[in-house]
């Protein structure tokens, strides 16, 4: 379909084009296809090849300006071209004033991406794009790099290293984004030494930055990552001198994570499973595990739990050994996984109780359900992934808050999100655990936000203050550190049981108040709570302080059950 000159003049024409965002099957969609603006509308007729966006927008360009800015596009000219097809159609493409012919590119980027990253590749009495802020910077970064532009992503990388002291946080993330970890090193080092520029003069110009600034452009970027930058601002402000603090560096991926995963270690040695199908007389197929364990099971049993497994035992081999067996089996069926996790998914697919773990560390009985979940939903067995679920909720909560926080994120278990928020405000210091590397900062930052409001709920109602350090009495709880919060293990105690029993109240709906004088006497009877004071003699709240500060904690515990939670982060 010819595109007639009104088009080109800047109008919008509807035609029938196939959209590179365009469904699987190919179908063509109407799109109105407009022209770009000047200088990309072909005002002079000497446009040599036409770029069309996402969005539909056509952009006359020269592809000698293109293969000298850009080394993809010099080499995609550099290849031979197809021959023109002579069943094609006369008036099929765009066409120019004149009846000659371009050649229409779709490209991926949305026009607006486009028009600013083309007009850093044009002499620059084309005027350059804005470039002061580093959404304006990233606009055209993201496609120059792309496109392999040399010398305009020199420009805007050099231009973005200069906003590294007034937006350091957003320069950390979009260099992050980019792999450009020398300028993200560069905006940490703003972001956690502001008061050390190399002149005095310099230093009462830099602003401080306060651990707890955050921008929304920080969202995506990993927890581990955010984590290393909280830490490295913690090292230096807590430093005598922090000029004596190595500059920040990006650490890569722990090799924990790597080599085992994201929720525990290997067993050292094998571990012989303990499981009920040895010789069942009514089981007709034979399961065998990747490590030559064998279970005799009973098809319908699977069938039923697992449309997965029922695929499988209906193509299985149907001619099994039976040499050893009194009773003949119909079918045997391979699976690749280790008898340990078999055990465990059979067991679940069978209308019996729960079976129990292995014998072993914390670390162990982790690995065992993170390998028994990747089963339960490769298999489609629902019950197994409920079980996992509520086992590793279980067993974490207590052990390791911060780990369940960001696996439960993961596997997007709600329910253990809430539960290990509540742990963490509890939690002594701040360390790194490799499950962060499954997390995002912003679901890091909703952590961090939500355990540093209940503290202050809590450190509100003491007088003074039950904090470790000495000194004045702090403004506020802490967003990030490394010390103890509470002074004594007997308080924590009672305010975990506090705040766990107001967060199961706001769970079901109900008021989150409870009551609290029960609590406080089961605490005293048993010597927590000496005469209405902790083990340092700070003055414990009042019945009413509780009263209050559970209702407090019941409007925080709220946010935990919203959608708000999970989805936004919190300011």
């Amino acid at each position: 379909m010819a595109i007639p000159n009104s088009a080109i003049d800047g109008e919008t024409t509807a035609v029938a084009t196939l959209s590179p965002n365009a469904g699987v099957g190919g179908d063509k969609v109407a799109a109105e296809i407009k022209t770009a603006p000047s200088p990309f509308d072909n005002q002079y007729g000497d446009a040599d090849i036409v770029l069309r966006t996402a969005d539909g927008t056509d952009f006359y360009v020269h592809k000698n300006i293109l293969r000298m800015s850009s080394a993809f596009f010099q080499t995609m000219f550099s290849l031979p071209q197809p021959l023109e097809d002579p069943r094609k159609p006369a008036d099929e493409g765009p066409v120019l004033h004149s009846s000659a012919k371009l050649d229409v590119l779709p490209v991926y980027e949305e026009s607006r991406a486009l028009n600013s990253v083309l007009r850093w590749c044009y002499p620059e009495v084309i005027h350059n794009p804005a470039s002061s802020t580093v959404a304006q910077i990233s606009l055209s970064l993201i496609p120059a790099q792309k496109y392999e532009m040399e010398y305009v992503v020199r420009k805007l990388t050099k231009k973005l290293r200069t906003l590294r002291h007034h937006r350091p946080l957003e320069v950390f993330a979009e260099a992050f984004y980019r792999d450009l970890e020398d300028i993200a090193a560069d905006a940490a080092d703003s972001f956690c030494y502001p008061s050390l520029p190399p002149t005095y003069e310099q230093r009462k110009q830099m602003p401080t930055y306060p651990i707890g600034l955050y921008s929304l452009h920080m969202n995506d970027v990993p927890a581990s990552l955010y984590f290393q930058l909280l830490e490295h601002h913690h090292k230096v402000a807590s430093a005598p001198d922090p000029r004596k603090i190595p500059h920040f560096r990006l650490l890569s991926k722990s090799s924990f994570m790597t080599e085992h995963g994201p929720m525990g270690q290997q067993r050292s040695s094998p571990v012989s499973p303990s499981h009920p199908f040895h010789d069942d007389p009514r089981a007709n197929v034979l399961v065998c595990s990747a490590d030559g364990c064998q279970f005799f099971v009973i098809a319908n049993l699977l069938s039923y739990s697992s449309t997965v497994l029922e695929q499988m035992l209906n193509a299985a081999d149907t001619t099994p050994d039976n040499a050893t067996r009194d009773h003949p089996l119909d079918r045997q069926l391979g699976l690749p996984e280790d008898g340990q996790t078999l055990a465990l998914l059979l067991q679940l697919c069978y209308p019996a109780p729960d079976p129990d773990l292995a014998h072993g560390s914390i670390e162990e009985k982790l690995a065992d359900l993170s390998r028994l979940l990747d089963a339960a939903r490769k298999y489609k067995v629902a019950r197994a992934v409920d079980f996992v679920q509520h086992q590793f909720i279980a067993i974490a909560s207590e052990v390791s808050p911060m780990r369940l926080y960001f696996t439960a994120s993961w596997q997007k278990w709600q329910d253990g999100m809430r539960e290990a928020a509540v742990h963490c405000v509890y939690e002594v210091a701040d360390e790194y655990v490799p499950e962060m590397e499954l997390g995002t900062a912003a679901e890091y930052r909703r952590l961090l936000v939500y355990r540093q409001k209940c503290r202050e709920i809590i450190l509100a109602r003491y007088d003074p203050m039950p904090v470790p350090t000495q000194g004045s009495r702090p403004a506020h709880a802490k967003y990030f550190s490394k010390e103890s919060w509470l002074s004594e293990p007997s308080d924590v105690r009672f305010w975990l049981a506090v705040h766990r029993r107001v967060h199961e109240n706001v769970s079901a709906a109900r008021d989150p108040t409870f009551n609290v004088e029960a609590l406080y006497a089961s605490f005293a009877r048993a010597g927590s709570l000496q005469h209405g004071t902790n083990g340092r003699g700070n003055k414990m709240p009042s019945l009413q302080d509780l009263l209050e500060a559970s209702g407090e904690l019941g409007q925080v515990c709220a946010i935990l059950t919203s959608r708000r939670y999970t989805d936004n982060p919190l300011s």
